[in-house]
């Protein structure tokens, strides 16, 4: 079975404004708008962080703090 693969392009040297919203765009065309989320809700997220390498090796920070404010909402 194949699943689906979302891409937003940003520039690499972008304000961080502009990946924290190309996040959050991808987050909810991914996760079908946060359907699956009830009001008081507890979410865990777990980032990537099994390697001693930076991003891209792990998970970006931003990518955290932009799931973790969409989730908030």
């Amino acid at each position: 079975m194949l699943s689906r693969v979302y891409i937003h392009a940003v520039r690499a040297d972008g304000p961080e404004h502009e990946l924290a919203a190309a996040i959050r765009d991808m987050m909810l065309q991914a996760s079908d708008n946060l359907a699956w989320l009830s009001p008081g809700e507890t979410v865990l997220l777990k980032p990537a962080l099994n390697s001693g390498d930076p991003y891209p090796s792990t998970t970006h920070p931003l990518a955290v703090h932009a799931v973790a404010d969409l989730l908030a909402e």
